[in-house]
């Protein structure tokens, strides 16, 4: 065979498995006066299937994923990630049952195999209910509190600390004011690093972190902790509650 034939094989091959490691995206809409919806499907090898739900910051997700096949799992990836998850049921179980949302988007909840199973090619069939419940927390309008160039009804520093990065002392924080009286969505990044923190009347109580969170005030601050201190982050009262 020659060596342009062998080339353009080659390519063809190459483009047909990057083709069946992409992923399928599929939109869900719930019917009219339901908050719920059931949905079937197969996943094969390196592919996975999004369901993406189109959401809003103070509503619970749950997701029920049931497969014969054991090594089929689920995240929960938050709007605008392609690959950080805030729930992975390989290590937390096939069931998320009403977790807070922190902010307005698609979230998506993708369905995959497990790397073994996935090299060795094999094909799982499955059933995921995804429900999305609560009164959504609607942002304040212009006329009350008016949103700058990116978005936010207010943004600057603050004083922060990640353990992949010892150097590491502020990041940007912007805010999306939901009320008056302390509910926000605050978006805080630093060199490639997101995180989104969802307060209700002054109190930090959902986010887009798989780990725990921990709150603690300390004078007209909050202080506010991801797992074992991999993230910590000082919130100013008057970026939440405004001036």
């Amino acid at each position: 065979m020659k060596a342009k034939s062998v080339l353009v094989l080659l390519l063809l091959v190459l483009a047909g498995a990057a083709n069946a490691d992409e992923g399928k995206v599929v939109p869900v809409h719930f019917a009219a006066g339901k908050s719920a919806a059931t949905v079937n499907g197969t996943v094969r090898g390196h592919g996975y299937v999004d369901y993406q739900i189109d959401s809003r910051a103070g509503q619970l997700l749950s997701v029920d994923l049931k497969s014969k096949h054991t090594q089929c799992f689920f995240n929960v990836l938050p709007p605008g990630s392609r690959d950080v998850a805030l729930y992975n049921s390989s290590n937390s179980g096939n069931k998320l049952s009403k977790r807070l949302l922190p902010a307005d988007g698609n979230y998506t909840v993708r369905v995959y195999l497990m790397r073994a199973a996935a090299g060795r090619d094999e094909t799982a069939q499955f059933s995921v209910q995804l429900s999305v419940t609560g009164k959504p927390l609607a942002s304040l309008p212009d006329s009350e509190d008016a949103m700058d160039e990116k978005g936010y009804h207010a943004s600057g520093p603050v004083s922060c600390s990640y353990y992949l990065d010892k150097n590491l002392k502020t990041c940007e924080a912007g805010v999306i004011r939901r009320g008056h009286d302390g509910t926000a969505t605050v978006v805080l990044t630093a060199k490639g690093l997101k995180r989104t923190i969802l307060f209700v009347k002054g109190k930090a109580v959902g986010s887009d972190s798989m780990d725990s969170m921990s709150a603690t005030r300390k004078g007209g601050d909050t202080l506010v902790k991801f797992g074992q201190d991999s993230e910590q982050y000082t919130i100013p009262d008057a970026l939440i509650f405004g001036g």
